[in-house]
């Protein structure tokens, strides 16, 4: 599912970025802040992945001694149009725990 309201009134859209098969594609230029939160029921060090044209760049785990739970990932990056952002790693589909998003930070 892309776009939509989670846990919030705030609705959310796609902006600046293409949504691809197994990837998210970046149109504008810019400094930006990925996010890949997910849910598991077994412990995993590569639990939620973010990758960046194609290379691991965050790895998130969860707990070994707890059997799995929420894990979740922050990344600030410089983008170029044209660069790909994919969010990697075992979950489950719970929804509610489970959430990607990239946001453009702002200019000062």
């Amino acid at each position: 599912d892309w776009r939509g309201a989670p846990h919030s009134n705030k609705t959310y859209f796609n902006k600046d970025f293409a949504i691809a098969y197994d990837r998210i594609i970046c149109l504008v230029d810019g400094h930006y802040t990925i996010n890949n939160r997910i849910y598991t029921t077994s412990a995993n060090v590569n639990a939620a992945q973010i990758m960046i044209n194609g290379a691991v760049h965050v790895n998130g785990a969860t707990s070994p001694s707890g059997g799995g739970g929420t894990a979740e990932t922050r990344y600030d990056v410089y983008l170029k149009r044209g660069d790909y952002v994919q969010g990697r790693g075992y979950q489950l589909a719970y929804a509610d725990y489970s959430h990607f998003s990239i946001f453009r930070q702002r200019k000062n």
